[in-house]
């Protein structure tokens, strides 16, 4: 099972969409990386974020996707940048369970996936894999107006769907984070409490 209303379109439009190094300078847990060691992220597409991330990150960087052929293409961008410290697995972790070395990340990457048809139930899973004050990063199209791709407005998330999960799981409440050359995205933070 794929998220609904996500196919990928040509890859160099795709990629004309938005700034990786934009989106991701926002982050805070990007900022400081040595206190991350482990990272992973769901969705890889065509690895646009995975190598931005891998080439920022100090750490291991894991990255799940469906699509065989966007595992192949996100493998061979790592390899052709020499990045060791990312592993691509082929994987639905919509409707299965992620493969077991998949577990104690210091932050989850979810950009572009959010319009599932059951995100709590996504979170639920991903939970037990982060340790406590671990960081969920989100990032999707813009909830408030209509963007070049995207699925339709009516299942994007929205601020108070971030709120409402962080609430539903003991998550620190969103911060919104500012992203640059990135016009049609919204992005947010969430943390795990440190008790979990």
């Amino acid at each position: 099972m794929r998220v609904r209303d996500s196919g990928m379109p040509d890859e160099a439009y795709w990629e004309s969409l938005f700034d990786p190094a934009g989106a991701l300078d926002g982050f805070p847990f990007l900022r400081d990386s040595t206190k991350t060691s482990r990272l992973l992220e769901l969705g890889c597409g065509y690895g646009t974020f995975t190598v931005e991330l891998a080439q920022r990150f100090a750490g291991e960087v894991d990255t799940v996707d469906i699509d065989p052929e966007m595992v192949a293409r996100t493998r061979k961008r790592l390899s052709a940048r020499d990045l060791k410290n990312a592993s691509v697995f082929q994987g639905n972790f919509v409707a299965d369970d992620l493969p077991d070395r998949c577990r104690d990340y210091d932050a989850v990457v979810l950009f572009h996936i959010m319009h599932l048809e059951e995100p709590e139930e996504l979170i639920r899973r991903i939970l037990p894999r982060i340790v406590p004050g671990g960081v969920l990063a989100f990032l999707h199209w813009r909830p408030d107006r209509e963007t070049p791709r995207g699925p339709d407005l009516g299942i994007r998330p929205t601020l108070g769907d971030y709120q409402r999960w962080s609430r539903q799981f003991a998550l620190s409440q969103p911060v919104v984070i500012t992203l640059h050359n990135c016009p049609h995205h919204f992005a947010v933070q969430c943390q795990k409490s440190e008790l979990s």
